[in-house]
């Protein structure tokens, strides 16, 4: 779901949890807040509070480095490496 939010151009809110985060540059194409309610609040807001051109393009960004043919080509760079 993350990276569907992030190739539509939405800012992702997230908190450290599963590999989310990983994606997330926080300020830049979402935000990565502490599992509280006000955290989590503040995330939202600041999402929302942010440049919104500036968002959808990293968040655009961070989709295109996480495509099927983007990660095939980093494993098989990979697996050529290790050979």
């Amino acid at each position: 779901m993350v990276l569907e939010a992030l190739a539509s151009g939405l800012p992702v809110v997230t908190t450290r949890v599963g590999s989310a985060s990983e994606l997330i540059a926080d300020g830049a194409n979402g935000h990565v807040v502490e599992r509280t309610p006000a955290s989590i609040r503040c995330g939202i807001e600041a999402a929302l509070s942010g440049d919104p051109q500036a968002a959808r393009s990293a968040a655009r960004s961070t989709a295109l480095e996480h495509t099927w043919d983007v990660v095939a080509a980093r494993y098989l760079a990979l697996f050529e490496e290790l050979r």
